[in-house]
This record gives structure tokens, sequence and C-alpha cells, in this order.
């Protein structure tokens, strides 16, 4: 009987599981940085996807502050804006735990975030060396080629600071 109840219960989920939409969040961070800015690139970026990737992504991205709990409904996080960013003790705790949970931040400077941004970065990371990916590393270039089709279309989003200046990231353990 249990095992009946289950492949039902299993199939079900199969058959709805085209009516169940992802959700992503733009993280709203302390320290008077615009984290609004930049409204339309995220919803751009969430229709490509689901025109041409088969992905089911609400078209709204909701609003999670860094010291939410909520954090942890989002399997992709973005940030933006412009000048200071600050995470308080209890951001930083969170985002960690979010980060080292499997949960993805995508950080896009749209001008002047990173002297403010980097010193918040280490205290995420305190044990830890960022590094310059170079722009010819195979995994930038990979995650490049693949959206050529999406930046040719100069209609939906202009190339993120992130992908065409040098990206800073932790250095990974070899």
């Amino acid at each position: 009987m249990n095992n009946k109840l289950f492949l039902i219960f299993f199939c079900f989920l199969l058959n709805t599981s085209n009516l169940i939409s992802q959700e992503l969040a733009v993280l709203k961070y302390e320290g008077g940085g615009d984290w609004y800015s930049n409204p339309t690139s995220l919803k751009n970026l969430i229709k490509f996807c689901n025109d041409n990737l088969n992905t089911k992504i609400n078209l709204e991205p909701k609003v999670v502050d860094s010291n939410d709990p909520k954090i942890f409904d989002y399997p992709m996080i973005f940030m933006t804006g412009h000048e200071n960013v600050f995470f308080s003790n209890e951001s930083v705790k969170n985002l960690r735990t979010y980060l080292f949970s499997g949960g993805f931040l995508h950080i896009d400077d749209n001008y002047g975030m990173k002297p403010y941004l980097l010193p918040q970065i280490k205290k995420l990371f305190p044990n830890k060396e960022l590094k310059e990916i170079p722009l010819n590393h195979s995994d930038r270039n990979l995650f490049i080629n693949s959206c050529n089709e999406f930046y040719k279309d100069k209609t939906y989003l202009r190339v993120d600071k992130f992908l065409t200046n040098r990206i800073e990231n932790l250095s990974r353990n070899k």
C-alpha cells in the first residue's frame, strides 16, 4: 500500500513539475548603496532563460534582506548597486551559511562598489585569499561563450561589468 501511494504521489509531482516555478531574489544589503538599481536586467535575464532554456523562473524577482533566513528560499540571489556595501555580523553569518549550503550569489558592480564590497567579502571568507580570475580562464570562457546569444542582442541587457572586467573570486583549493 505504501509503495502504491508513493508511486501515485511521485507521478503527481512529475505531472505538476511544469507548473512549478523557481524564484530568484535581489539582495537588499546594508550600507546605503543602491541595492535596487538596474531593476530590468534581472527580469530580462529571467525572460531569456525561460524563453531559451525552458526554465520556469518567476518573472518578478523577490527582494530578500542579507540577514533574513528567507534567503534560503532562493537558489540564486543577485546583488547590484553603486558604492557603499556593509554586512552586519548577523548578515555575515546568514550569507556564509547560505553560500556554504550551496546558495549562489551573483554580484554586479554597476560602478564604484568594489572598494566597499571587497572588505565585506573578506568578512564572509576571512581565511581565504581573494584571487583574480584571468580573462582567459576556462571556466569563465565557458560561461561567456554560452551567453553570446543573449548578450549580442542589446535590447535585452548590457554586458555586465561582472563579465567584461576582471572577476575577483575566491582562490580554489588545489
